[in-house]
């Protein structure tokens, strides 16, 4: 049966694998649904998403809102933790018998290995970590690729029309929609994985005693680099991202002199983030640090050097001692 439907044509329809907390949506499935809605005016398919683990179906309106047509739910208690083995099992089935033409995946930190383990499974090809996707003026499925730390761009596309092309995008990097009127079905899927599919299994989850640090869906960043001089800079940093409501980053330097935790860290190697206010405190600029910020709606820089290459992004830049500089903001908010 499986090699009968993988052998039977593709339709038109776009995939969004859905991510979440355990709260919410996480963004970037928003901006995989926006970005799944202008692909699927190109093919006139339906946009699916898919979500799986332990009382998700509550997700489904939301999906719904944010773009999607059909939702395929698959709520069953041996997804109530994520493994690997588990989850790609379940997506291969799914894949071969609906045939989509195209499958997004958000690039999450806890989730990397799941798109690239599908794409071995199906024998097809996967663009990791992309920007734009799109049909070029051939018609043809393209997505563009930031290398060599952002300097150069490059458009890669598939060629084998035969079989799901498999994308995932860092989050922040696409647009997403939100209708709370669209109206969408709810499909519940069962059976599509058992325990003879894991090889491993969890016997217990332990919780990190730090408060974990939602980068991606933050409105007010503050990050601090070298320039904040050791970890005990920090404090400092910490104060006005809390005076702000905001979260704390970090440029890589800090986080490889062991500063502060790498789940801070902003940039190529970590997260990409697209707040409306980024506050860069004693980061220089690196292009490695750019990448991962350059989308912000507002930068505001503080560094000491006046030439210092943050400036060449910066809206509003400080020339000043962010020790001198952060307390004086904090009077003013203060008032």
């Amino acid at each position: 049966m499986l090699r009968e439907a993988e052998d039977s044509q593709l339709t038109d329809d776009i995939w969004v694998y859905a991510e979440y907390t355990p709260q919410k949506l996480h963004n970037v499935t928003g901006e995989l649904l926006g970005a799944a809605r202008s692909l699927a005016e190109h093919t006139r398919g339906k946009v699916c998403a898919v979500i799986i683990g332990r009382d998700v179906e509550k997700y489904g309106k939301d999906l719904i809102s944010y773009g999607a047509d059909i939702v395929y739910v698959l709520d069953e208690t041996i997804f109530d933790s994520y493994n690997n083995e588990l989850y790609t099992r379940a997506l291969e089935k799914l894949v071969r018998e609906y045939r989509p033409k195209i499958f997004l995946f958000g690039s999450v930190f806890d989730r990397r290995d799941l798109a690239p383990r599908l794409a071995a499974r199906l024998k097809t090809g996967i663009i990791s970590e992309c920007g734009r996707v799109y049909f070029d003026e051939n018609g043809r499925l393209s997505a563009d690729k930031t290398s060599f730390g952002g300097n150069f761009l490059g458009k890669i596309v598939f060629r084998d029309g035969k079989k799901t092309a498999l994308i995932t995008a860092r989050p922040g990097v696409l647009e997403g929609m939100y209708e709370p009127d669209r109206s969408g079905e709810i499909v519940r899927v069962q059976g599509q994985a058992d325990s003879s599919d894991m090889m491993t299994q969890i016997r217990e989850v332990a919780k990190l005693a730090k408060k974990a640090v939602a980068l991606t869906d933050a409105d007010i960043i503050v990050s601090g680099g070298r320039g904040v001089g050791g970890p005990e800079g920090f404090d400092i940093i910490y104060k006005l991202a809390d005076r702000l409501n905001g979260v704390v980053g970090a440029s890589r330097v800090a986080v490889d002199l062991g500063w502060i935790g790498f789940e801070h860290q902003v940039g190529q190697a970590g997260a990409t983030v697209k707040p409306k206010i980024y506050i860069a405190c004693g980061i220089s600029g690196a292009t490695q640090h750019i990448v991962g910020m350059w989308e912000s709606d507002i930068v505001i820089a503080i560094n000491t050097h006046r030439y210092a290459a943050i400036f060449n992004f910066a809206d509003y830049g400080i020339v000043g001692d962010l020790f001198e500089v952060i307390p004086k903001l904090l009077e003013e908010l203060d008032k």
